[in-house]
């Protein structure tokens, strides 16, 4: 499989755990901040374009309106809010830093960590001096933390179960580590692969529901959340898998070609199947039977809160 070009590496799925994934790339997110090859990586630079200037104006509901547009963001801060306000904070994959952003803001005490140092020394110009590459002593140095989170992250590393552990060595006992992971339940077409939206070498790794309560119930108290479609995108997926709608590999393209917006992939669909998709999606919106299809996961709403015990 090879969405971007020079990157074609096998899948696996593995019987025992239940995930999908393929090689790790250790260079590739300098790569993907410097030039926003993917399309929402050029969304980060949007974004935190956006969130600097609610920032500099100290204006704290616009930031927060702004990140609530995202779900994932919106789960990070509903938690963070639960705890007390010098709760000890710590953010991985902090990326340009726009969600660490509104922490800073509110007053509280965080420190925001990435594996690219494009990605930190930009945040630290947006946000000031709250943010660290992942060898930074400052990191065990603050230990022990509160809360620790991770936003669209878990996927996109080497080892994700022992990323996991060491995050919990962090927390002191009873705190919690949040954090989104893919939904590999979310491959609705037939003999898909991956997801076009979120592809390698960036996100390598697709979680089952139940991963993370089966690896770590021992050592954490474990709760998992499953966001799923509205009933219209629903049925149209419903409609889609009843349609027996395939999915096709994708056409490499290469990282030069990205320009403003970054690459993306779409699949194609057959006149004759969008047709009766639609057909049968408009009559699911005039009669109000689209209520009744079952609700289909989104691809990154498997929301994930560890408790150290």
């Amino acid at each position: 499989m090879e969405y971007i070009a020079g990157y074609a590496w096998d899948v696996f799925h593995c019987k025992a755990c239940g995930c999908q994934f393929t090689k790790h790339d250790t260079e590739i997110y300098d790569i993907m901040h410097k030039t926003s090859a993917i399309s929402y990586y050029s969304d980060y630079r949007s974004i935190a374009a956006q969130c600097q200037s609610h920032f500099k104006r100290k204006d704290l509901a616009a930031l927060r309106e702004t990140l609530d547009t995202w779900s994932k963001y919106r789960f990070i801060i509903d938690r963070i809010a639960r705890t007390p306000s010098d709760a000890r904070l710590l953010e991985i994959g902090s990326s340009r830093g726009y969600l660490t952003s509104y922490s800073i803001l509110d007053g509280r005490p965080i420190l925001g960590v990435d594996v690219s140092r494009e990605a930190v020394e930009e945040a630290r110009a947006l946000f000031g001096d709250h943010f660290a590459v992942s060898s930074d002593p400052r990191i065990a140095a603050g230990a022990p933390y509160d809360v620790i989170y991770h936003v669209g992250m878990i996927g996109c590393v080497a080892d994700p179960l022992g990323l996991t552990h060491d995050l919990l060595k962090l927390l002191r006992p009873g705190g919690i580590l949040i954090f989104n992971t893919p939904n590999r339940d979310a491959l609705h077409l037939k003999r898909q692969l991956w997801f076009d939206s979120a592809p390698p070498p960036d996100l390598v790794t697709l979680f089952p529901p139940g991963f993370f309560k089966n690896q770590f119930s021992s050592i954490a108290d474990v709760v998992e959340e499953i966001e799923t479609l509205p009933a219209l995108q629903s049925l149209q997926i419903t409609v889609r898998k009843m349609l027996g709608a395939a999915w096709s590999k994708p056409k490499a393209k290469p990282i030069e070609t990205a320009g403003r917006n970054g690459l993306t992939w779409f699949q194609p669909t057959s006149g004759l199947r969008h047709l009766l998709e639609r057909i049968v999606v408009k009559v699911g919106r005039l009669t109000g039977l689209e209520a009744l299809a079952p609700r289909q996961p989104t691809e990154f709403g498997l929301f994930v809160m560890l408790a150290r015990k």
